[in-house]
Formats: structure tokens, C-alpha cells, sequence
């Protein structure tokens, strides 16, 4: 059999090269042709194709990893550790804070199961959720305060901003949603102010509850515009069927006792316009219908002084909202009054830390040295009583 002939070549010839017979490039002080780092030398056309097909086929992290770390590279701080925040706050709501909101077992399970299942199909419910975790986190943990309230003042922008899209396209299938948006939408209103100093020095108390009332009559605007059915709704618990209430019946009753007396008052008061003057009477009266409602309604697991905060905002007259804002003497008077409300819920809802005694001192300071201050004697003496 005849011999395969070959040239000799002190670099090796192109079949030994195929055949990869090595070459003692080190010895004879040559650059290696086999060599395919930066471009140099001529890599075979066998070896060209080796190289790409193992670079499409291959599934090794060194292909994968730069992508990764190209999108992280140089992350903002507030968002480098916020996929885990979120994390954290998700766990946090199903582990801890759905249960601060009621102790009735049916009511829990609801805000737990059913409420978080709705939120994972309406994005603006599943952000007040967690600006709820966030904020509780953040009355929890006094050091990290600054950073569980920055997140939760993320989630509380994202929802608002999502739910005022949804609100233009209100339907059957969002309505329970929206609805449960907007109530946790008002505890992380209440929740807001006193977690951090994100408010500034210029944060008023009665101007932040005037706000409150606003989003309240949100709450009923949404109600009546969707014929929303609550029986089907994740939280019909709160709203519907048998419960008791778990309460003082003398606190809510020694403050309907006061109103008779505060109407007849704003009835002769002088320097009250004839137009104000109705629109004050209807607030006192709308105060009046509240306490004896939630007194007759009962809902398991929720105090009365709980839907009391919320039920009257719902009856005042809109105006009474301009009078308040404008601080007006006698909507001052009437705000001192739900101050006591407050400070009765306040022990069983953490997210009215504070809110009591900031709102009277406001108002306080507001009435100082005018005939109105004899008007709230007694709501100071309720809540400095202790």
C-alpha cells in the first residue's frame, strides 16, 4: 500500500493538524495555529465548526451568568434588596398583620385566604397588602422603620395609581376588588403619617383625617356605582351574619349623650352662617345615626367604635369636608369629637398609634384662646383622663 504523502512544515501540515498531532510549539518558540484566544491564528474550518456548535448547545452558567449580571450591575440602592423586601412583606401579611385587623377566626381566614387569592388576580389589591405589611413592619421594628415605610409608601403610590385606572373601567369581575382596595387603602392611610418622618414638619392631623373622610366617601361611591353584592364578596364575614359585640356599651353611649346638648349649642351660636349652620346640625345628627347603627348592626370580631370610625365619614354631608379643611371652629369641634373614637379603637388597631392625642393637641392648639375651646372640654378629659 503506497505511503500518504506529506509536506513537512515546521509548523505541522494541515493533516496532522486535523488528525491533532501535537506540535512542540513551546520547544521551537512558535505561536501555536491551534490557539483560537483573540483571534489569532487560523483556527480549521472542523475546529470553527466544533466551537460553535458547543457554544449553541452548551447550557453552562458562563454563557447565562453575564446577562444576569449585566442587569444588576449597578442597581439603585432603595431597589437592590426589594424583590426580598417584597418577599418579606408577603410573608409578613400571611404569617402576622391579617390577623391584627380582627380576632374572629371566620374573619381572619378570609383576610388570609380569600382576600389574598383575589389580590393575585387584581394587582392594585395585592400592593395595599403589602404596603399594609409594610407599614405594620415598620411599627414593629422602630430601626428599620425608615426602610419598611419607604416600600410600603411604594406599594400605597403603585395601588393608587392602578386603582384609579380600574375605577374608570369598573365591573363585576373588579368591584370586589376595588372594594377591598379601598378599605385597606384607608387603614394605610391612618397607618401613614406617624411611621417615619417621611410627612415633614408641616404634616396636620386634621387636615391628614379630612383626607381620610375623602377616600371613606370613595368607598361608598364604588358601592353604589357597581350594585356591589357583598354576600359573594371574600370579606361578606365582615359585613354579613350573625356576630357580637365585643365592646363597652357605655363608652359609645356616654358620647351620644353629648350631642343633643352640642346641637342645641350650634343651633344659638352666633357668627355661624345660616348655610353652615345646617351643614353642622346634619354632621352632629349624621354622628347621632352612626353610633346608634353600629350599635344595632353587629359584625363578628370588628368593635363598634372600629365601624364607627368608618360608618360616619360615609353619612356626612360633603360640605362638611370644605368646612373641616377650611378649620372651621365648630368642624373642629365635631373632629375632637371622633378624636374619642379614636382613642377607644386605638388599643386593638396598631395603625392608630398616635392618631388620638396628635389630632386633639391640633386642635387644641387651633381653638386656643376663642369661645370654641368651652366646646371640647369634654373630649380632652377622655382622652388625657389616663
Amino acid at each position: 500500500m503506497a505511503r500518504v504523502g506529506h509536506k513537512k512544515s515546521r509548523h505541522g501540515c494541515l493533516r496532522c493538524k486535523k488528525r491533532r498531532v501535537k506540535v512542540p510549539c513551546t520547544r521551537h518558540k512558535v505561536l501555536c495555529s491551534l490557539q483560537c484566544d483573540g483571534g489569532q491564528g487560523r483556527d480549521s474550518p472542523l475546529a470553527s465548526r466544533r466551537s460553535t456548535k458547543k457554544a449553541r448547545n452548551s447550557s453552562s452558567p458562563a454563557f447565562s451568568l453575564p446577562t444576569s449580571l449585566d442587569l444588576f450591575s449597578h442597581p439603585e440602592p432603595e431597589q437592590s434588596d426589594s424583590w426580598i423586601l417584597d418577599a418579606e412583606l408577603i410573608h409578613h401579611y400571611t404569617m402576622v398583620s391579617y390577623g391584627t385587623l380582627s380576632h374572629a377566626p371566620e374573619v381572619c381566614h378570609a383576610l388570609r385566604s380569600g382576600v389574598f387569592r383575589e389580590a393575585l388576580s387584581h394587582p392594585y389589591l395585592l400592593h395595599e397588602l403589602l404596603a399594609f405589611a409594610g407599614f405594620h413592619l415598620a411599627s414593629l421594628n422602630p430601626n428599620d422603620r425608615h426602610r419598611y415605610s419607604l416600600r410600603a409608601f411604594h406599594h400605597q403610590k403603585m395601588a393608587t395609581g392602578q386603582m384609579r385606572e380600574a375605577i374608570a373601567i369598573m365591573n363585576s369581575t373588579n368591584c370586589h376588588a376595588l372594594f377591598l382596595t379601598s378599605i385597606f387603602l384607608i387603614v394605610n392611610a391612618f397607618a401613614e403619617p406617624f411611621n417615619c418622618n417621611i410627612t415633614g414638619n408641616t404634616f396636620s392631623p386634621t387636615k391628614a383625617v379630612v383626607d381620610i373622610f375623602s377616600l371613606v366617601a370613595g368607598i361608598k361611591l364604588i358601592f353604589h356605582s357597581s350594585g356591589l353584592d357583598l354576600g359573594s364578596s371574600p370579606l361578606n364575614v365582615l359585613f354579613i351574619g350573625a356576630g357580637s359585640n365585643k365592646c363597652d356599651p357605655y363608652r359609645l353611649q356616654s358620647l351620644l349623650e353629648q350631642l343633643p346638648e352640642l346641637r342645641s349649642r350650634t343651633y344659638e351660636a352666633k357668627g355661624i352662617e345660616e348655610t353652615q349652620k345646617q351643614v353642622l346640625i346634619a354632621s352632629i345628627e349624621a354622628l347621632q345615626n352612626c353610633i346608634d347603627t353600629v350599635s344595632r348592626r353587629k359584625a363578628p370580631g370588628i368593635l363598634i367604635e372600629i365601624r364607627a370610625l368608618f360608618v360616619w365619614p360615609v353619612m356626612l354631608p360633603k360640605e362638611f369636608l370644605e368646612l373641616a379643611r377650611d378649620d372651621h371652629p365648630m368642624a373642629l369641634v365635631l373632629l375632637a369629637y371622633y378624636s374619642v373614637i379614636l382613642y377607644w379603637a386605638e388599643p386593638e388597631c396598631w395603625f392608630l398609634n398616635s392618631w388620638p392625642k396628635r389630632l386633639i393637641g391640633d386642635i387644641i392648639q387651633k381653638l386656643a384662646g376663642t369661645p370654641w375651646a368651652s366646646y371640647i372640654y369634654w373630649t380632652v378629659g377622655c382622652i388625657h383622663s389616663n
